[in-house]
């Protein structure tokens, strides 16, 4: 995520709009900028066609799409309808990216998961 995204935006991988639409709109609020990657079946396929197990925990192609086999990884561990991974490699530490933030690790994007779980609260039900 960090060769995708740098230091600019969290990468969020769901399978849920409703969600999705909840987790982008607080980052508007916060700030912390995050931008929705995709979940193809390109990448499921990369971790679940194997000679060696049932499931992979890299993809086929070494570091190609390193960030979407992994979540694609995770996503065959997930019994819910509604569900996201939040990708931090780009946002966890600061080096002068953020002028507001100290030089290290940064906390990014907890004030977005702040309120984006008080947005949750609100509505309950998934659309």
């Amino acid at each position: 995520m960090d060769v995708a995204l740098g230091s600019a935006a969290t990468g969020v991988f769901t399978n849920s709009s409703w969600l999705w639409n909840h987790l982008q709109e607080a980052s508007v609020v916060t700030g912390d900028r995050v931008w929705r990657m995709p979940l193809f079946d390109h990448y499921t396929k990369q971790v679940t066609e194997s000679a060696l197990a049932d499931l992979n925990n890299v993809g086929k192609y070494s570091r190609s799409g390193g960030a979407c086999t992994a979540a694609a990884f995770l996503k065959e561990f997930v019994t819910s309808p509604h569900w996201a991974h939040l990708d931090i490699a780009g946002v966890m530490s600061n080096k002068d990216e953020v002028p507001y933030l100290r030089k290290g690790m940064s906390g990014r994007p907890t004030r977005t998961l702040v309120e984006f779980a008080d947005r949750l609260s609100k509505d309950k039900k998934p659309k």
